[in-house]
């Protein structure tokens, strides 16, 4: 397509993308951009490239406009804004493909393009914390929530490298946040998700971060070794069962040694009745089996478990 022509179809494009009919749409500079009233699109070349660009720009920032909220207050934090921007531009990207299904290739396509010239590049071990922070969500957001392939590398090594930097703990809570994109209906949703995410930032940052981990892990150790005992514990317990059983089993030993005795008993009195004989002069008959004793059991452990 000619560039002149392409660039007279331009604004009847934004239009029906923005569904808001005069929205002059400016071309010039190397970046895109858009207050909701005028879109700003890339200088286009004059190659077989420039219609799908053209057209992914244009579809991100008309999309912009039809829906994004201009009119909400921002976060106070450059990083703060930063996020903001990443989830709403996943957010109302989707939104445009549900309504204009093709615009999913010129969009693609401008990620491509922005890897290609080297302005998206993934994060690095040695880039400062900040910029692995924002650089890392924007890849895993595009990658796993605007399902982006061409993000692929950037996004596993956006999770490689965050995960050497910062704490398991909070990059489960991010990822947790993170999770929260797709379900997002209005700008007011992305920046209520992104303080969210620079509340948890801040949180990583405090004094008190790395203590309350330390917490964490030591009531973690704390319920291992709870659950250590109580185990100790029931094979006490099991131990003294056995203990009341093999008592119990003398018990009844003993029961019958004396049903033995008393029988002996009653037939020698049967004999001195028949001898004439009596006690006194027969003498006293020791009694016969074992000794009988009182049963002991083992006691129980109880273990007291005091809660995390």
């Amino acid at each position: 397509m000619k560039l002149q022509i392409l660039s007279s179809a331009i604004p009847i494009v934004a239009a029906a993308y923005g569904r808001k009919f005069g929205i002059p749409v400016q071309i010039g500079g190397s970046t895109a951009s858009t207050n909701g009233n005028v879109i700003q699109i890339p200088a286009l070349r004059d190659d077989a490239t420039s219609k799908i660009l053209a057209y992914g720009y244009l579809a991100h920032e008309a999309g912009h406009v039809r829906y994004t909220d201009f009119g909400l207050s921002r976060h106070i934090t450059p990083l703060g804004r930063h996020i903001e921007n990443i989830i709403e531009d996943v957010r109302i990207e989707q939104a445009m493909i549900q309504t204009y299904p093709g615009t999913r290739t010129t969009l693609d396509a401008v990620i491509d393009a922005l890897i290609t010239d080297g302005r998206m590049s993934a994060v690095n071990t040695t880039d400062k914390p900040v910029e692995i922070m924002s650089n890392g969500i924007l890849a895993l957001a595009r990658h796993r929530y605007r399902q982006q392939p061409a993000l692929a590398n950037q996004a596993k090594q956006a999770d490689r490298v965050m995960r050497q930097v910062f704490k398991p703990r909070f990059m489960h809570r991010l990822q947790g946040l993170m999770s929260e994109i797709p379900r997002l209906t209005s700008t007011d949703d992305s920046i209520a998700l992104a303080a969210k995410i620079v509340a948890l930032i801040e949180d990583e940052s405090s004094p008190d971060a790395d203590q309350s981990e330390e917490d964490d892990e030591g009531t973690s150790q704390n319920q291992e070794q709870g659950s250590d005992s109580n185990n100790q514990s029931a094979e006490n317990s099991e131990q003294g069962g056995e203990s009341q059983e093999q008592s119990s089993k003398s018990q009844d030993q003993s029961s019958k040694s004396q049903d033995q005795r008393g029988t002996s008993h009653d037939q020698s009195s049967n004999h001195q009745d028949q001898s004439g004989n009596s006690p006194d002069q027969s003498g006293h008959h020791p009694e016969q089996g074992a000794k009988s004793q009182d049963p002991s059991t083992q006691p129980l452990s109880l273990i007291h478990i005091s809660e995390p």
